[in-house]
């Protein structure tokens, strides 16, 4: 009987909280055991120049033909703590729950099943390619999360009967997208 009140309020509990706590705890121990990639070592130098003099390094990025969004949220992200290689990498990781919450809604808008939103949750826990991406200060999944966004979004459109939803997802598309760019 009280195991029966217990799984009752677990069921209670959003599946998007599980996943989040299960992505944390799996990805969040040793974040900093790797060792450094080079282009790790680039965006947090990059990031650093331009906490250092924003003026001159805002865009210094693009001289390498690399996007500078990453850039400018990995020099906010410092502030985090004082090793930069940690505030990178957690930011990175932030950037994957964000992603893992925006396909886990995504496949629910398509299947409209949980079982199966879940299971698109349960799998960017676990494959290998989402696993380095989140651990990484890279910008590869910065661009994953937008894009992934500007395809639910997307998907939003297509579904959209109302002038004012197709407006706002168009928008909201058109942004994430760029964003991406």
């Amino acid at each position: 009987m009280y195991l029966s009140t217990i799984k009752t309020h677990f069921k209670k509990i959003p599946d998007f909280i599980w996943l989040s706590v299960v992505f944390f705890v799996t990805h969040l121990p040793s974040l900093t055991l790797l060792p450094v990639f080079a282009d790790e070592a680039i965006y947090i130098r990059w990031a650093q120049l331009i906490q250092d003099d924003l003026g001159r390094y805002a865009f210094f990025s693009m001289s390498d033909g690399k996007p500078p969004l990453f850039m400018w949220t990995l020099s906010l992200a410092l502030h985090l703590s004082p090793d930069p290689l940690w505030a990178g990498r957690f930011l990175s990781l932030l950037i994957g729950a964000i992603t893992m919450f925006v396909i886990y809604v995504l496949t629910l808008d398509l299947t409209a099943k949980k079982q199966t939103a879940r299971i698109a949750g349960v799998a960017v826990i676990i494959l290998p390619f989402w696993f380095f991406y989140s651990r990484m200060a890279l910008m590869d999944g910065l661009l994953t999360l937008l894009l992934t966004s500007a395809f639910f979004f997307v998907v939003k459109i297509s579904k959209s009967q109302h002038t004012k939803y197709y407006i706002r997802y168009t928008f909201l598309f058109a942004l994430t997208f760029g964003l991406a760019l």
